[in-house]
């Protein structure tokens, strides 16, 4: 995708554990010809300022990090929303890993209160992470908004797959602050796709990789780097993870 991302290893972080209402579910999703399976559904109905959930089923923890009070039940899509900001996000224990996935589809509805700083650390919007930086050094994925000039908050998507780095991305401009987006990103067998409201957007690739997604045994974070860096200032809702 161009510049290598910034790359900040991971801190140590308290976190209170409190209920908020994410949630735990099972069944199966037909996008084309795959057929995908829920690995797990995170309603993000939060109740309370901040705090964390545990999953009773399968060690699939859900968390929210950096302990601030900013995070709060918000008008969203279906019931309430999350509000990242100041650094919060949601972290899940490795389920892709957990499970030997061979492919990975993630999809929500995403707010975005505020764009990324251009230049350095900041520049890029994190929706989902799954490895400490570029996934071509750490087996994994992201899924960000790059706010450098040129390209005008696209939609990127990297996939590290057993044939190297498979990276797409889509034209920019299709975001606008303030509004809610369904997005949704999925990989399977060398196919990258990449749909707005239901609309499969154009992409352009940087590199191909092939064959099976290589799922990192690793932190994946909604809303930042699994590191804590890169954060979403916006609103995230009904985030389901499918392989």
């Amino acid at each position: 995708m161009g510049a290598t991302r910034p790359v900040s290893r991971a801190v140590t972080r308290s976190v209170t554990r409190k209920p908020i209402g994410l949630k735990f579910a099972l069944g199966s999703s037909d996008t084309g010809d795959v057929s995908w399976t829920l690995l797990a559904h995170y309603a993000c109905d939060d109740n309370a300022a901040s705090g964390v959930v545990l999953d009773s089923e399968n060690d699939y923890d859900a968390a929210l990090d950096s302990g601030n009070t900013s995070t709060f039940s918000a008008p969203g899509q279906v019931n309430t929303a999350l509000q990242l900001t100041n650094g919060n996000y949601i972290k899940v224990n490795s389920p892709y890993h957990a499970v030997s996935a061979t492919k990975l589809k993630i999809e929500g509805y995403f707010k975005i209160s505020a764009w990324g700083i251009e230049g350095g650390l900041g520049e890029y919007l994190t929706l989902a992470d799954s490895g400490t930086g570029d996934p071509d050094d750490n087996n994994g994925f992201y899924i960000i908004v790059d706010n450098r000039l040129s390209r005008n908050n696209w939609i990127s998507f990297a996939i590290m797959t057993e044939g190297g780095l498979h990276n797409v991305h889509t034209d920019g401009g299709l975001l606008s602050l303030d509004t809610w987006y369904k997005i949704v990103c999925s990989y399977s067998d060398g196919t990258a796709e990449i749909s707005i409201d239901g609309d499969s957007k154009e992409l352009t690739a940087t590199s191909y990789g092939s064959g099976d997604f290589s799922p990192r045994d690793a932190i994946l974070a909604i809303g930042a780097i699994n590191s804590g860096v890169e954060t979403l200032d916006g609103y995230v809702d009904e985030i389901k993870l499918y392989y």
